[in-house]
């Protein structure tokens, strides 16, 4: 029985490292047993290797008032893959990013908002926001990666309070953007 038990194992570990992530993140429900080995170190690595997928980090600098960012692979058989954000067209400060590579930007020097797919070179801007809230953070969600479909969560304040509203309470608000894409 142990033998049919570690076949199974191993057969669903083959099939996991050739997964697309959009499956793996649905096999990552089923069970806590398969959600704790797609997080493995020895598994992203060969998941990476298998799938062809680009693993790594962003980092985001700020030089002379301007927004750089960079991609820094953590992949050793990939050490030649740079990613460009020459598609943006102009410097913007990440916002938000998510598990799949999305990002949430902003343009400061025309105060536009964009979400972005650098692995795919594509952008799309978005409607601004209300400015007489003072944003204190904001979130972005992937719900559906073909087509894009994704949540933008805002959380604010208002830029003054009254002396009673202040005393009282602290006033948070909350907007949801959703895309139509």
């Amino acid at each position: 029985m142990d033998l049919a038990s570690d076949l199974c194992r191993d057969a669903i570990y083959e099939v996991l490292t050739h997964s697309l992530m959009e499956t793996m993140g649905k096999c990552r429900l089923l069970s806590k047993e398969y959600n704790k080995l797609t997080y493995e170190p020895f598994f992203t690595k060969l998941h990476s290797q298998g799938t062809n997928i680009v693993s790594g980090f962003l980092i985001q600098s700020v030089i002379k008032n301007e927004y750089k960012i960079s991609f820094v692979s953590t992949n050793a058989l990939k050490t030649h893959t740079q990613i460009s954000f020459d598609f943006l067209l102009e410097h913007v400060e990440i916002v938000s990013s998510t598990n799949q590579g999305v990002l949430f930007c902003h343009a400061h020097n025309k105060s536009c908002y964009y979400v972005c797919d650098p692995s795919i070179q594509q952008r799309q801007k978005i409607l601004n926001p209300k400015t007489r809230y003072d944003t204190i953070e904001s979130s972005l969600m992937i719900e559906r990666s073909k087509p894009l479909r994704y949540k933008i969560v805002r959380f604010s304040k208002p830029k003054f309070h009254s002396y009673k509203e202040f005393y009282m309470y602290h006033c948070i608000r909350l907007e949801l953007f959703e895309s139509t894409t």
